[in-house]
C-alpha cells in the first residue's frame, strides 16, 4: 500500500472562523430561507462582482441542477422540445432537460477546446428541429457568451449556458441564461447552492418559480419548485467572497505549475485549450490515441494517486439517454472521452505533489505502452 494518497480532489472552504460571524447575523435576525437578508446581500455582491449589464439581472438557487431545470421551466418552450447540447458533459445537463419534459439531442464539441460552439450549432439546429441549445463550459473552459447572444438573436431560440464549474472564468451577455454552480468542489463554495444570470424579465420568473410559483398578483402563474438558497449557504458564500483573491490566485499559479512541467510532455499529453490565467478545479489531459485509460487509472491508484474519469462514458451511452437524437456524428467527443483522465488539482497540493503525479502518470503511461496486455484466444 503507498504511504500516502494523492486525493484527485479537495474542496478549498471558508473556515469556521470566517463563517460564524454570518451566522451570529442569522440567529440574531432569526431569518432562516425565503429571501432572506444574507441572500440578498450575497445576490448584491455577486451582481456588482460580475458586472450585470443593464437589463440583465441575477437570483441565487439552491444548485445548478436546478437552476437549469427552472430556467427550461420558465422558457417559454413547448412541451416536449428538443433540446441541443454536448454529448460531452455532465449528467445534470442532459436531466435537467429529460425531467423538465423535453428531449436531448447531442451534439460533437470542438476537438480543441471540447465545447459546443455557436457555429456548430446554427449548422445542425434547424435540421434536427431544436426548440433552444443549452452549451457547457466543460471543465471551467468559458463559452462565448456575446456569440451565443448573437446565435440566440439570429435563430431566435433561447440559449442556456451551463456554466456550473466556470465561475470565475465565464462572461455573462443579458442575451442568454447563464447558470453557476456554488458547489464546495467549485471555485466559489457554498457546500450547494447555484446562479442564473440572464435577461431580467426571465430572471425575475425563475426567481418567482424557485418559491413554488408564488408572488404573483394573478396567482400561481408557473407550477414551480422549492429551489431557493438558505441563509446558512449564504452565509458560507459570503465568507468565500471575502477569501475570494486569496483562494483565487492559489488555483492560478497550481494551473500554472502544472503546465510547466507537463511541457516537457507535449508530444504524449493534450490539454484542453483554454486560458492559462483561468480559475480552474478539475485538470483534465488527454492520454495518447490507443491507450488503455482505465488501466494507466488503476496503476496509478497503485502508487497513491486518485483519478477520475469524467465524462465516461459519453453520456449518450448511459442508459438513462440512449433514446436521445444525435445532431451527426459524435467523433470528437467520444475521442475525447475514451482518452480523457483527470489528474489530482487542488489547492492543496504540494510542489512535491506535482512532481509525484507527474512521474507517476508518465511512468504508468510508459508501462502500459511497453506492455499491452496479450488477449489469448481460445482455438478450442
Amino acid at each position: 500500500m503507498p504511504a500516502k494518497t494523492i486525493k484527485v480532489m479537495i474542496p478549498l472552504m471558508p473556515g469556521p472562523e470566517h463563517i460564524r460571524p454570518w451566522l451570529e447575523i442569522i440567529h440574531s435576525n432569526r431569518f432562516y430561507t425565503n429571501f432572506g437578508p444574507l441572500v440578498c446581500r450575497l445576490e448584491e455582491q455577486l451582481h456588482s462582482f460580475l458586472a450585470v449589464e443593464s437589463g440583465a439581472s441575477l437570483t441565487t438557487i439552491a444548485n445548478a441542477t436546478q437552476g437549469l431545470e427552472v430556467a427550461l421551466m420558465t422558457s417559454g418552450l413547448p412541451p416536449a422540445s428538443r433540446i441541443l447540447l454536448p454529448a460531452l458533459t455532465f449528467a445534470a445537463t442532459a436531466t435537467a432537460i429529460v425531467r423538465c419534459g423535453h428531449r436531448p439531442v447531442f451534439a460533437d464539441v470542438d476537438s480543441a477546446t471540447w465545447l459546443l460552439t455557436p457555429d456548430a450549432a446554427v449548422q445542425v439546429i434547424d435540421k434536427h428541429d431544436c426548440a433552444a441549445v443549452m452549451p457547457v463550459a466543460a471543465f471551467g473552459a468559458a463559452q462565448d457568451s456575446a456569440e451565443w447572444a448573437s446565435f440566440s438573436r439570429y435563430t431566435d431560440k433561447p440559449v442556456i449556458i451551463d456554466a456550473a464549474g466556470a465561475f470565475g472564468n465565464q462572461g455573462c451577455d443579458r442575451g442568454v441564461m447563464t447558470i453557476f454552480s456554488l458547489h464546495a468542489t467549485k471555485s466559489l463554495g457554498c457546500g450547494e447552492g447555484g446562479l442564473a444570470v440572464g435577461p431580467r424579465d426571465w430572471v425575475g420568473r425563475m426567481r418567482t418559480a424557485s418559491n413554488f410559483g408564488l408572488g404573483s398578483p394573478e396567482g400561481i402563474v408557473y407550477a414551480g419548485t422549492n429551489a431557493k438558497m438558505s441563509e446558512y449557504h449564504a452565509a458560507v458564500g459570503l465568507a468565500a467572497m471575502e477569501l475570494w483573491s486569496k483562494s483565487t490566485e492559489r488555483r492560478r499559479r497550481l494551473h500554472q505549475r502544472y503546465l510547466r512541467r507537463l511541457e516537457p510532455y507535449r508530444d504524449r499529453i493534450t490539454t484542453q485549450q483554454r486560458p492559462a490565467g483561468g480559475i480552474y478545479t478539475i485538470f483534465p489531459v488527454l492520454l495518447p490515441p490507443g491507450t488503455d485509460v482505465a488501466r494507466v487509472a488503476a496503476q496509478m491508484a497503485e502508487q497513491g494517486i486518485e483519478t477520475r474519469r469524467w465524462y465516461h462514458p459519453l453520456l449518450p451511452d448511459h442508459p438513462a439517454f440512449r433514446g436521445g437524437a444525435h445532431a451527426g456524428e459524435l467523433h470528437c467527443a467520444r475521442d475525447i472521452s475514451e482518452r480523457l483522465i483527470g489528474l489530482p488539482f487542488h489547492p492543496f497540493l504540494s510542489d512535491d505533489d506535482i512532481e509525484t503525479v507527474i512521474a507517476v502518470t508518465m511512468g504508468c503511461l510508459d508501462n502500459t505502452l511497453r506492455h499491452p496486455e496479450v488477449v489469448q484466444l481460445d482455438h478450442t
